[in-house]
């Protein structure tokens, strides 16, 4: 069962769409709190997995009617839906930031409030409208902000995901011949390269979430660090020296710490 306040806000996500309550429970595969497995392809993934531990064998005919039904347009728009809302379950317990809107990290919540001091104006940050905005057919969970008809996204960038075994047993290695100033110059300089790699592929995956939605034509900046940050926002009218900027982010992220959604006790 999703809460009152979870339901209020889905309403909001969908008004657009011309979706009720109910409709999003079948796209998230859910009627009325029951789990119905075979409204989705998960469902029909787990029920093909069902039917191969009883001893079943699926027919080849089957087989290509459950992997064409993954790429119908229904599919697809079932998928950046479910998506959405993930991602909004997901930042409901986060950070709640002066009780007005949602953020999933601490300096996502940062950001969003120097936009507000800075460039867009007190209390100017609005779901849906210019933070986390996924209308116009945006999919990956949507953008960050919008900025003046400029997107953001702020990701600084991680060396790998702690769930990325292969990669982090890699920098494990790494570490293994940065004993020497040479080893650790090649290893900070491979690290950096590395890095702008994941950065190009995150940006080409925001930018062409854009140039396939009703935005197409915007563009998408990457914020990775608070330099990058400084440049945007002074580029769309911020008037602060970068040390300024620095403290005020500092201090705006503590401030959001203080901001975490307490969960009740099970």
């Amino acid at each position: 069962n999703i809460s009152k306040e979870e339901k209020d806000r889905y309403d909001w996500m969908y008004n657009d769409l011309g979706m009720t309550t109910k409709e999003i429970g079948k796209v998230n595969g859910t009627s009325a709190g029951t789990v119905c497995s075979d409204m989705d392809s998960c469902g029909l993934e787990r029920r093909g997995r069902a039917e191969s531990h009883l001893g079943k064998k699926l027919s080849n005919e089957t087989k290509k009617k459950i992997s064409d039904s993954h790429y119908t347009p229904e599919a697809i728009e079932r998928d950046r839906i479910h998506g959405i809302l993930t991602c909004e379950r997901i930042r409901l317990q986060k950070y709640h930031v002066d009780k007005r809107f949602y953020s999933d990290s601490i300096e996502e919540g940062a950001v969003a409030l120097m936009l507000e001091d800075y460039v867009i104006g007190k209390k100017g940050i609005k779901e849906g409208v210019n933070f986390q905005v996924k209308d116009r057919g945006i999919d990956n969970g949507g953008i960050d902000f919008l900025v003046n008809d400029e997107f953001l996204e702020w990701h600084p960038i991680q060396d790998y995901d702690e769930k990325d075994r292969d990669v982090r047993v890699m920098y494990r290695e790494l570490k293994k011949d940065a004993r020497t100033p040479e080893g650790q110059k090649t290893v900070n300089e491979w690290r950096k390269d590395h890095r702008d790699e994941l950065a190009v592929d995150y940006w080409m995956k925001r930018q062409g979430a854009v140039d396939d939605s009703g935005y197409a034509g915007a563009n998408v900046e990457l914020a990775r660090n608070e330099r990058e940050l400084y440049d945007f926002m002074v580029k769309h009218g911020a008037d602060v020296s970068y040390t300024a900027f620095r403290k005020d982010f500092n201090d705006k992220k503590k401030y959001v710490k203080t901001c975490k959604v307490l969960r009740e006790a099970a």
